[in-house]
């Protein structure tokens, strides 16, 4: 693999092709195209499971595997590669079925967080937060007070003062 002046926007991720998760490349008539839907329509555009990526000559694991937007089934983990990116470990430390993904920094893609559990833990805590679930629970003094369409508003604290003051 050659070095170049680029090498160092060029980012690599490691991972499988979703096979439970098809993109049918229709076209939205209501809004126009943008680089996201574009990368969306690609013919060989595929959702991937990402654990890892290397940027820089440094790889990085995800704290959490997540879903990105890739193209193509990705290229075999070959030693040759991962030298040519300048990282010191050799394919026997990947997966076998593990795959890899070139682009760059400023490419479009998409990434899915998945998330699962009850809808308790997943939506109303992730949204509403875990004292004012407790709230809405127990009867609380804020249940059935109208909210704004904006942010939840924070209480303010209480500022120490003395008596000296």
């Amino acid at each position: 693999m050659d070095e170049t002046l680029l090498a160092g926007s060029t980012i690599w991720l490691f991972g499988r092709v979703m096979k439970d998760i098809t993109l049918d490349g229709k076209k939205t008539p209501a809004k126009p195209d943008g680089q996201l839907a574009g990368a969306l329509k690609q013919a060989e555009a595929k959702f991937a499971r990402i654990y890892s990526f290397a940027f820089e000559g440094n790889l990085i694991t995800l704290a959490k595997p997540a879903i990105f937007l890739v193209h193509g089934d990705g290229d075999k983990i070959e030693d040759k590669t991962l030298a040519g990116i300048g990282l010191a470990i050799t394919a026997a430390n990947f997966a076998q079925d593990f795959k890899i993904w070139q682009y760059e920094r400023d490419d479009i893609t998409l990434r899915l967080d998945p998330t699962s559990g009850t809808f308790g833990r997943v939506l109303i805590q992730q949204e509403v937060g875990k004292e004012s679930l407790q709230d809405y629970v127990r009867g609380g003094a804020d249940v059935g007070t109208p909210t704004s369409l904006g942010a939840a508003r924070r209480p303010r604290s209480r500022l120490f003062r003395s008596d000296d003051e």
